[in-house]
């Protein structure tokens, strides 16, 4: 794949919370399935494409409580996301015809455990940092120790300090983790315990992290985890196995941030065509798949399509050259024609 494209988008953190005015230059929709109108959700919205907004002043509840009165609908869910080609916004609009069960995701923990101050403010730094980076277009990093090291130094200089973190405060970072009742510093524990030297070690934390109650704690560990998986194919002497069932699940899931890591991860698990996992997907995910590759948001649309295209059976370099190129939506129908046949 287009490396400079795909790292500078594929694997951001979760910027779904990012509350400074901007531009939506596009708005993504999912869960629609096949006989549902754009224009019935679009009609809906309080904005548009080129609408300058405030996330924070997006009244969210109220969207969602109109996108409940599209006959069949259950719920719905909206993320304002930075930064895409269009250097502005994607605001990611999704619903579900199903009832969402609230349960299905592990009960929040209560107890008043924190994480030490200097773990907090190195974080928030960083995070800082970051959206400096974006706005700079220099966001594209290093994976290849099994965590996510930025290319642009202040970024990394406080990515550094998470390695030391990492080993310095792992018991606390996992206790935190399971235990807190403040989800924000579950959300951080899960971000600093991946840059763990033992990934073996600390795998099975994030694993159960991303049954966590909150957004982004589920987030910052399938994050972690997507950038282990792909360090474990690449050095199978590691030992490190990280099931998909989760993450194909995420695939149909209402939360964008869900979706967004759960492909990331599937793209490193099936990174060597593996054909159990991919026919899971092809039975569990096609819908989803098909929906979230026709996005116009390149760097999240390229993951659907590559998922995809591998599930039809064709080799990356085949998928890239199609998504790059004017037949990127033949390919894509011809992927859709091709699993639709298979499954009769």
């Amino acid at each position: 794949m287009k490396k400079s494209a795909i790292i500078s988008i594929l694997f951001l953190y979760c910027l779904a919370g990012f509350t400074q005015q901007g531009k939506i230059t596009i708005i993504d929709l999912y869960g629609k399935g096949n006989d549902l109108p754009d224009s019935s959700i679009l009609n809906l919205l309080p904005f548009r494409e080129g609408n300058l907004v405030e996330p924070e002043n997006i009244d969210k509840t109220r969207i969602i409580e109109k996108l409940k009165s599209i006959p069949g609908v259950k719920d719905g869910h909206i993320s304002f996301v930075c930064c895409n080609e269009k250097e502005g916004w994607t605001a990611f609009v999704g619903i579900t015809r199903e009832t969402v069960a609230h349960n299905s995701y592990l009960q929040a923990p209560d107890l008043d455990v924190l994480l030490p101050d200097e773990i907090v403010d190195n974080y928030n730094r960083f995070m800082d940092t970051l959206f400096e980076a974006i706005r700079k277009g220099q966001v594209e990093e290093d994976r290849s120790e099994g965590h996510a090291m930025m290319r642009y130094e202040p970024a990394r200089q406080l990515q550094q300090i998470f390695l030391q973190h990492a080993e310095q405060f792992r018991p606390v970072l996992r206790y935190v983790l399971h235990n807190s009742g403040n989800a924000s510093h579950r959300a951080i524990a899960a971000q600093v315990l991946g840059y763990a030297s033992n990934k073996n070690e600390i795998t099975n934390d994030l694993i159960c992290a991303i049954e966590d109650s909150d957004e982004i704690v589920r987030n910052n560990a399938t994050r972690a985890l997507a950038i282990i998986a792909a360090y474990a194919k690449q050095d199978p002497d590691t030992k490190i196995i990280i099931p998909a069932g989760p993450f194909i699940k995420m695939l149909s899931a209402l939360p964008w941030t869900d979706r967004n890591k759960g492909m990331a991860i599937l793209l490193a698990l099936t990174s060597d065509l593996d054909q159990a996992i991919l026919n899971e997907m092809k039975h569990e995910s096609f819908t989803s798949l098909k929906e979230m590759s026709n996005w116009k948001t390149e760097g999240h649309a390229i993951m659907a399509y590559t998922l995809l295209g591998r599930t039809a059976g064709y080799p990356d370099k085949i998928i890239e050259g199609a998504f790059y190129s004017a037949n990127r939506a033949e390919f894509r129908e011809n992927c859709i024609r091709q699993l639709k046949q298979a499954s009769r």
